[in-house]
């Protein structure tokens, strides 16, 4: 804990109980684009920062 008694967040997280994630930081892993603080994840892409990959989505198409 800080001297402000808050707990401090680790990057990319940030917010008063590190609830809100800072993706301006990691690009999405540049698998996705980061919008309103939040990642939108490119097709195949899934997790809050774009960090998981679907690998069975290529053979669906």
């Amino acid at each position: 804990m800080n001297g402000g008694g808050s707990t401090p967040c680790v990057s990319p997280w940030c917010g008063e109980k590190c609830e809100l994630l800072n993706c301006d930081e990691t690009d999405c892993n540049g698998n996705g684009v980061c919008t309103n603080g939040s990642c939108k994840c490119k097709a195949g892409w899934f997790g809050s920062l774009c960090e998981k990959s679907c690998p069975h989505i290529w053979s669906w198409l």
